[in-house]
């Protein structure tokens, strides 16, 4: 029997260690994104055209909001965690969480007019159910995931996850409480998802093991916020796209066009879901690749991250792009079948966009924010450019088609930097793995 190759052997092994390495993080995203998803199918189930359009633009719109404590006093504070150990972490939580609150306290009534924009084609009683749901998911969104990440900086993944196991459950529950008090449909959705929110946050700081006092000095918010506005421009600009190319197909096109463009969406989030639970594992590689200027090391993660993505994402796509006979997606969400191919466009979008961020991680590790800020503005503005200019003749089909375009040139504008990076690296001699 000849001897087995020691190389083979290694890499069988790392591929096992990086495969069980990513477990919880596609298990927390997964659970988190089946609680969004199961508030979205009600929407879309109980819900006519211009309401799940308002539903869409009231969604973007508070997640937008909820980017104000996250880039400007939660992430700030968990980069500060970092210079402690990780069983001392958790101290972040109690201050930051007071102050974050309060910041979107005030950023919650921005976000309940939002469905202004629409407010002739949907009536206001569904205006008002909806913007209060969003305002208070604005709040409570920030703050569950502020506890969640620290659950992971802190070397507990498996009660991260139970953070999302609960956000599911009781999003789940929510829904039927609602439903069978007979709560107006348009309360429904992002109500109980506003309850799952903020019960699964709850019991992450049960769950969570706090250091003793003094262990840790948490940065004063005005010093976390001084280090966020560095943070807040490019996600900023990133959602805020979002939101107005959405405003800008129903105000070109019609609230309908984009309630078809919003199902088709749905069935695409599992994509989403995957790529955010392998960037949760492997996005801190891909930032020490770029803190270390190691291409080598870059390069193995990204080529595992693509992997993983383009594999479940092209099965995805040839199960749920399209129409057929006894198609379990088409069953469950049928507005989303309604214009041929448009599900299968919103999921080549969703795979590119997965795929896109290997860049950006590497970027970000590497302190390159202002060319990060630069890449999200000419693709914002490629992507907003492109809804105005389709809307009109493609409707629905302009979404998926203008985020296309961005994608392209943010995807090569990042490209292009990153090997510029590696480039300067590897003629200074050093940063190899």
């Amino acid at each position: 029997m000849s001897e087995a190759n020691p190389g083979a052997i290694r890499r069988l092994r790392e591929a096992a260690r990086d495969a069980s390495f990513l477990t919880p993080g596609l298990a927390d995203a997964a659970l988190s994104s089946l609680a969004g998803f199961a508030a979205s199918l009600y929407a879309v189930r109980s819900l006519d055209s211009p309401g799940l359009g308002a539903y869409s633009l009231y969604l973007a719109a508070y997640v937008v909001g909820a980017l104000f404590a996250q880039q400007l006093l939660f992430l700030p504070s968990q980069i500060a965690a970092l210079k402690t150990r990780p069983s001392d972490r958790p101290a972040i939580l109690g201050p930051t969480l007071r102050a974050g609150a309060v910041l979107s306290a005030f950023v919650a009534p921005v976000v309940a007019s939002a469905g202004l924009i629409v407010s002739g084609h949907v009536s206001s009683s569904t205006l008002v159910a909806l913007g209060a749901g969003a305002a208070a998911l604005t709040v409570v969104t920030p703050m569950q995931d502020h506890v969640r990440s620290t659950l992971y900086l802190a070397g507990e993944h498996v009660r991260a996850a139970l953070v999302s196991a609960a956000q599911l459950v009781f999003t789940c529950l929510g829904l039927g409480i609602l439903y069978v008090l007979g709560t107006a449909d348009a309360w429904v959705p992002f109500g109980a998802l506003a309850i799952g929110t903020a019960a699964s946050g709850l019991i992450g700081l049960a769950v969570t093991t706090f250091p003793p006092s003094g262990s840790f000095t948490v940065p004063p918010a005005r010093s976390l916020m001084r280090t966020g506005r560095t943070l807040l421009p490019a996600a900023l600009i990133q959602e805020a796209t979002v939101f107005f190319a959405a405003a800008t197909l129903a105000s070109v096109a019609s609230a309908a066009a984009l309630g078809s463009a919003e199902a088709a969406r749905i069935v695409s989030r599992p994509v989403q879901a995957l790529s955010l639970g392998v960037s949760r594992s492997l996005a801190p590689r891909l930032m020490e690749a770029g803190e270390s200027r190691s291409s080598t090391q870059a390069w193995r993660a990204a080529r595992f991250y693509t992997a993983a993505i383009a594999a479940a994402g092209l099965l995805y796509l040839a199960l749920a792009g399209w129409s057929y006979p006894l198609s379990p997606f088409e069953e469950v969400v049928p507005a989303a079948y309604e214009e041929e191919g448009l599900v299968a466009l919103f999921l080549v979008a969703t795979l590119a966009g997965a795929i896109i961020q290997i860049p950006r991680g590497v970027l970000l590790g590497a302190n390159k924010g202002s060319e990060l800020l630069v890449i999200t503005i000419f693709t914002s503005v490629t992507r907003l450019g492109a809804v105005a200019l389709l809307a009109l003749s493609i409707e629905a089909y302009a979404l998926p088609v203008a985020h296309l375009l961005s994608l392209l040139l943010g995807g090569g504008l990042g490209l292009r930097a990153t090997l510029r990076l590696f480039e300067r690296t590897d003629q200074g001699g050093s940063g190899q793995a």
